[in-house]
C-alpha cells in the first residue's frame, strides 16, 4: 500500500517530506524489526523515546517514517510530521489491514473487574445465536481452533488490526475484546470500529502508570465519549453501563450513543432478580423491558438462555 495513502487515513492532521507516493509493505514501532520497505514510527515510550531509533530504521530499509519532533526528521526518506504518532499509528495499521472491523459488530469491554468474564459470556452466547465469534483478551486471542498468545491484555494497534484481518479472515463474524485503560491511553483501539462498548465498574488498579483515579476513569472514558461515537461506517451503536457502580453515572453522561444500563437495582434497564452464585456457575431471572427470561451461565463461559 502507498504511504499517501495511509496518510487519508489520518486526514490532513499531518505536515509531509518527501515523496509520499512508496510502497510501504510492512508497519513497525520497534527499529530492530525494520525490514526493507517498511514504515517506522517514532514512538514516544514512558522510557524511551522512538526519536531516538530513526537513524537506525532508515539504515534497516525504512521507505518512510511518522514523527512527532518535526527537528528530528531524517535526510532521504519521506515523513510524517504528526501531533500523535500513536493515534497515527492506529489509523494507518486499521487502513493497511483493510479495516477489519468494518464489517463485522465489535463489541469492546472495559472496566477493572469482569472483562475477561463477559467475554467468554458474549462469545457463546453470540456463537449460539449462529455468530461464529472471535475473542482477544488476557486469556489469549482466539477463533475456533486458532489460539495465539496473548503478550497483552489488548495488544498494540499495529499487532491488533492484523490479529483482527486474520481472524476475520479464517471466518470469524463478530468479534469480542478486552479494551485496558493503558490501550486506551496509548490510542491502540483507535482504529476499531465497535458496535457497542461496555463498562463493567472502576476499582483501585493501575495507579502506578495512571497515577490518581481520576486519570484512570478518564482513560476509560474517552472510550465511551469518542470511540463510539457514530459515523458513517456505523451510525448505530451503544453503550452498556454497569448503574450499580458508583461512576456509572459518570459514563452515561459522556456516552456519545445510546445507552443501556444494567445491574441489581430496580433503576437499571436490564436488571436480575433472584440471583444465585455457587461453585456451578450463576443462575437468575433476567429482568427487560419486553419480559423476564430464567437464565444460567456454567463453568467455561457457557451460556444458555
Amino acid at each position: 500500500m502507498r504511504f499517501s495513502h495511509l496518510l487519508q487515513s489520518i486526514g490532513d492532521c499531518a505536515a509531509t517530506t518527501g515523496n509520499t507516493d512508496v510502497e510501504i509493505c510492512d508497519l513497525f514501532y520497534d527499529s530492530r524489526s525494520v525490514v526493507p520497505g517498511g514504515l517506522f514510527f517514532a514512538l514516544r515510550g514512558v522510557a524511551v523515546d522512538g526519536h531516538r531509533f530513526l537513524q537506525r530504521a532508515v539504515e534497516a530499509g525504512a521507505s518512510a517514517v511518522v514523527v512527532e519532533d518535526a527537528t528530528r526528521v531524517p535526510q532521504g526518506v519521506p515523513c510524517a510530521i504528526v501531533a500523535d504518532a500513536r493515534r497515527a499509528m492506529s489509523l494507518m495499521a486499521a487502513a493497511f489491514y483493510g479495516n477489519p472491523t468494518d464489517g463485522v459488530p465489535l463489541v469492546g469491554i472495559t472496566g477493572t473487574n469482569g472483562k475477561t468474564t463477559t467475554t467468554y459470556l458474549l462469545e457463546s452466547m453470540l456463537e449460539k445465536s449462529g455468530i461464529p465469534t472471535a475473542v482477544l483478551g488476557t486469556i489469549n486471542y482466539r477463533f475456533r481452533d486458532t489460539i495465539l498468545p496473548a503478550p497483552n491484555t489488548t495488544p498494540e494497534s499495529v499487532d491488533l488490526q492484523k490479529t483482527l484481518r486474520k481472524l476475520v479472515d479464517l471466518g470469524a463474524r463478530g468479534v469480542v475484546m478486552e479494551v485496558s485503560s493503558h490501550a486506551l491511553e496509548q490510542r491502540r483501539v483507535d482504529g476499531c470500529r465497535f458496535d457497542v462498548g461496555i463498562f463493567t465498574n472502576l476499582t483501585r488498579d493501575h495507579l502506578d502508570y495512571h497515577h490518581d483515579m481520576e486519570c484512570y476513569r478518564a482513560s476509560k472514558q474517552r472510550f465511551f465519549s469518542q470511540l463510539l461515537a457514530p459515523d458513517r461506517v456505523k451510525p448505530s451503536r451503544s453503550a452498556v453501563v454497569n448503574i450499580d457502580d458508583p461512576a456509572g453515572s459518570q459514563f452515561i453522561e459522556i456516552s456519545a450513543c445510546p445507552v443501556i444500563t444494567y445491574g441489581l437495582g430496580p433503576d437499571a434497564r436490564i436488571s436480575v432478580r433472584h440471583a444465585v452464585f455457587s461453585t456451578g456457575g450463576i443462575s437468575g431471572t433476567l429482568c427487560t423491558p419486553s419480559g423476564e427470561i430464567s437464565f444460567s451461565s456454567r463453568l467455561l463461559g457457557r451460556f444458555n438462555l
